[in-house]
């Protein structure tokens, strides 16, 4: 009896993750809730060490943004917040 009901459970559960996990679920959770845009292109992030004795850091010791897609360099904003534009 307690097998049967653990392994209906498992079942439910199962399905739970299979739905959760859908590509169209994925989709409308990054598009409404982390207000995320299609990429209009490919784009790289390329990282260099800060030169010797320094480090590479912004306002209050925060790692500071070098620019790229939809910022400016030594903007605190994503590309993603930048692309959704100005803050409210």
């Amino acid at each position: 009896q307690r097998v049967d009901e653990l392994s209906h459970r498992a079942d439910e559960l199962g399905v739970r993750v299979f739905a959760l996990e859908s590509p169209a679920r994925v989709h409308r959770v990054a598009v409404r809730r982390l207000g995320m845009v299609p990429a209009t292109g490919p784009s790289f992030l390329t990282l260099r060490p800060p030169p010797s004795g320094r480090r590479a850091s912004g306002p209050g010791g925060a790692p500071r943004r070098q620019g790229g897609r939809g910022g400016e360099a030594g903007s605190d904003r994503s590309p993603v917040e930048a692309a959704a534009g100005p803050r409210r």
